[in-house]
């Protein structure tokens, strides 16, 4: 019984059915069209793009591939109990390290033109040990499920760009909107960590949390927290703008990404198995 060859239409018997035992011409010109797809790679091709094109990212934090989000707590924490013994010992050298924010005189711009480095050590700082529990605890619950999802570099790229992006909205809001003429500072990675719960619910938003001890679902709780945050922009003690900005940058990363790596809108527990998302 003769076979038709797929690649090239001819037809042959068993033993020369396979295209790579009768010199298919049709065989290359397939793969040819794979490669130039993109959907196929030669070995060669692998190795050369790993050697010449090693980033930062992949050079130095290749140990904490799926793992970005505990080292991002883990830095928190030392972070808070430094800053805390600096506050004790040296308060002049922690206000200069961590805090972001500036005084009665000054301008938002200031920020950046004096104590640029603050916008990042901001986020690893914290206005006291319930504020750094809180953040921890949803960076530690939510932080590796969206790893897992779009891959540790995107993880820790939203990380910092919306911690950096929610403290500069803060300071710029409270300077030239909510309270002009005021000496205030801008402390802890709620920002980063709002986009993460902001980009979890667009994944997941079926995902069922538990809410002061009561199960709802995710988009709800975000829903509530937006909400809460809307309410009180502009009271004392609560950067409710870098929050707010925060949830926007998540909420924006999720609806990209979702649609990026095809991933259906599903999830109904929270959970911590099955590691190793992309890289």
């Amino acid at each position: 019984m003769p076979y038709e060859c797929k690649f090239c239409g001819q037809k042959f018997c068993v033993e020369h059915r396979l295209p790579e035992n009768h010199d298919c011409p049709g065989l290359e010109e397939h793969k040819q069209q794979m490669r130039d797809s993109g959907k196929m790679f030669d070995r060669k091709d692998l190795k050369t793009t790993s050697k010449t094109e090693k980033s930062f990212f992949t050079k130095y934090l290749i140990p904490f591939k799926s793992n970005v989000a505990y080292l991002l707590l883990a830095i928190m924490i030392i972070s808070f109990l430094v800053q805390q013994t600096l506050y004790s010992t040296n308060p002049s050298l922690a206000q200069t390290i961590y805090e972001l924010g500036i005084t009665k005189d000054q301008m938002w711009i200031s920020v950046i033109s004096e104590k640029p480095w603050t916008l990042v050590t901001s986020i690893f700082a914290h206005a006291g040990s319930l504020h750094l529990l809180f953040n921890g605890i949803v960076l530690f619950f939510f932080g590796p499920q969206l790893e897992r999802l779009v891959g540790s570099k995107r993880f820790l790229g939203l990380f910092l760009g919306a911690g950096i992006l929610a403290g500069l909205s803060q300071v710029i809001a409270t300077d030239l909107i909510l309270s002009p003429q005021r000496t205030f500072i801008v402390l802890g990675a709620s920002g980063a960590i709002f986009a993460i719960l902001g980009a979890q619910t667009i994944f997941t938003p079926n995902m069922k949390i538990l809410l002061m001890f009561i199960p709802v679902r995710l988009w709800i709780a975000t829903l509530l927290l937006v909400l809460m945050n809307l309410v009180f922009v502009g009271g004392s003690g609560v950067a409710n703008v870098a929050h707010l900005t925060g949830v926007t940058i998540g909420i924006l990363t999720g609806f990209y990404y979702r649609d990026k790596i095809g991933l259906k809108r599903s999830g109904s527990q929270l959970n911590f198995g099955n590691r190793g998302g992309p890289f």
